[in-house]
C-alpha cells in the first residue's frame, strides 16, 4: 500500500495505493507516529540514476541506508545478476543536507515502490544523458534553464527518511523554497523489525 499525499498550502490531498499484503498482513502507513532515525535530502535525477541502476539490474529488493558519515547506499538484491550496490558520498554535492542527530538507518523494500516513490521511469537516465529537446520528443516540455525536461518524475528535490519502524518516507520538493508544494510517498518495508 503506497500513501501519496500532495500539499498545496493549507490543502491536502491524500491518495491510497494498494498492493499485496506483506506476509498477509496489511501495512501500516502511519510514518509520523514513530520517530525518524534518520533523513537525507538529495538531488533528485541522482537519486534516479541510482535507482534507474537497480531496475537495469533487474533486482527485485531494495535496501535503502542512510548513514551519518557515509551517506546514502541503495543496494539491489536477489537480482539475476547478484546485487548492486550504489554510494551516495556523505561529501558528494549530491547530498545538499541530512539529519543533525541522524542514526545509522536502514530498510528493505520492493524496488519496484522504491522506482515508484521516486518517480522513476525506465529510459531517464538515458533520455537526460542524451540532451534531447522538447521540440524533438513530444511530451516533453522545457525548463527555465533552457533543458528539456520529461512531464513524469519527480521534483529537484528527493527527502529520504526511515523512520524506527523501517518505514521509508519520500518527499518531493522543488529548488524554490517559497514554493509550498511537496509530495509525500511512504513505503513500508518488506520484512517486520525482527525478521531480519
Amino acid at each position: 500500500r503506497l500513501l501519496v499525499e500532495l500539499t498545496d498550502g493549507d490543502c491536502t490531498l491524500q491518495s491510497t495505493l494498494a498492493t499485496r499484503p506483506v506476509q498477509e498482513r496489511l501495512l501500516d502507513l502511519r510514518f509520523g507516529e514513530t520517530s525518524v532515525a534518520n533523513q537525507m535530502v538529495l538531488l533528485g535525477d541522482v537519486a534516479r540514476d541510482a535507482i534507474e541502476d537497480l531496475v537495469a539490474a533487474q533486482c527485485p529488493h531494495a535496501v535503502v541506508v542512510l548513514d551519518p558519515r557515509s551517506g546514502v547506499t541503495l543496494r539491489g538484491e536477489g537480482g539475476p545478476y547478484g546485487a548492486v550496490t550504489v554510494q551516495l558520498q556523505r561529501s558528494s554535492e549530491a547530498i545538499l543536507s541530512a539529519l543533525d542527530e541522524g542514526t545509522h538507518a536502514h530498510t528493505r523494500v520492493l524496488r519496484s515502490h522504491l522506482a515508484l516513490a521516486c518517480g522513476v521511469r525506465p529510459g531517464g537516465k538515458l533520455w537526460r544523458a542524451s540532451g534531447a529537446v522538447a521540440d524533438v520528443a513530444p511530451g516533453m516540455q522545457g525548463t527555465s534553464g533552457g533543458a528539456a525536461q520529461p512531464t513524469f518524475g519527480g521534483f529537484e528535490r528527493l527527502l529520504f527518511q526511515v523512520n524506527e519502524a523501517r518505514q521509508l518516507s519520500v518527499v518531493h520538493m522543488p529548488r524554490d523554497h517559497d514554493v509550498p508544494v511537496t509530495v509525500t510517498v511512504t513505503v513500508s518495508p518488506a520484512h517486520g523489525l525482527y525478521d531480519e
